[in-house]
């Protein structure tokens, strides 16, 4: 792969994990009842945005990351904003988006070990055999490291 295209898979890759961590902070910030005045992607100065209810959604000029503005981030006197919740509330909504992370990165895993690894042990024509234990009855009825079961 050439350095070019890497540096392209890890700006878009860098992009889909801020965003599915964006997304967390957002999702729990409407769950506790924290006005967001804006979801974006990308960073810099906007390129299209959307407003839907009291939310704008953006796509900003530099495709990497993303970012949640909600309203009284600092000024607990604002009604509907974040510093105006509980700690309990604001924590939840702190925690979310590594949450997020953490989660993806267990799925992430799963489908890595449940579709590649799979696939590259099992594929379409049987299981390889990887060792045989000394005095087992694999190794009395014959089989040997390499081999191939296609069927029992």
């Amino acid at each position: 792969m050439s350095v070019f295209l890497s540096i392209i898979v890890f700006i878009i890759l860098l992009s889909f994990l801020a965003i599915c961590h964006e997304v967390g902070h957002f999702v729990v910030s409407r769950k506790v009842g924290v006005v967001v005045e804006e979801f974006g992607l990308g960073m810099g100065p906007k390129l299209f945005a959307k407003k839907r209810g009291v939310t704008t959604y953006s796509i900003n000029l530099v495709p990497i990351g993303a970012f949640v503005r909600a309203v009284g981030e600092d000024d607990p006197t604002v009604e509907g904003g974040m510093a105006a919740k509980g700690p309990w509330a604001r924590m939840g909504i702190y925690a979310a988006g590594p949450l997020v992370n953490l989660v993806l990165a267990f799925l992430l895993i799963f489908v890595f070990f449940a579709v590649v690894v799979t696939q590259s042990i099992v594929g379409n024509e049987g299981l390889m055999v990887q060792s045989v234990t000394d005095n087992s009855p694999a190794q009395m009825a014959g089989i040997q490291p390499a081999d191939v079961i296609i069927q029992v």
